[in-house]
């Protein structure tokens, strides 16, 4: 199925929306979320570790506080956190394995 979710009224945005809803009803009870609406889905990891950088991080990362990272972290988890260090002062901190 190739058409959007919650945006059209045509049968197969409908059926693609209940689909969409009904998978999300399975993930949170999977994950033990109270509702599907607790649940952000994006495209991939590297939304997902941008989001939470960005949204979550940023306002709560003092001037010398330390991130954490592992030395071989893949560049995708790593550049986010170089950003949020830049911006907010904290340290990132590679940790070896």
């Amino acid at each position: 199925m190739n058409t959007s979710v919650d945006l059209c009224q045509n049968p197969t945005a409908q059926t693609t929306t209940h689909i969409y809803e009904q998978t999300g009803k399975k993930v949170a009870e999977l994950i033990n979320a109270n509702q599907a609406e607790e649940i952000i889905w994006t495209k991939g990891s590297t939304e997902s570790i941008n989001f939470i950088t960005q949204g979550y991080f940023r306002a709560r990362l003092q001037p010398n506080d330390e991130i954490i990272v592992s030395e071989i972290e893949h560049h995708a988890n790593l550049i986010p956190w170089l950003i949020m260090a830049e911006q907010t002062g904290a340290q990132v901190v590679k940790w070896p394995l």
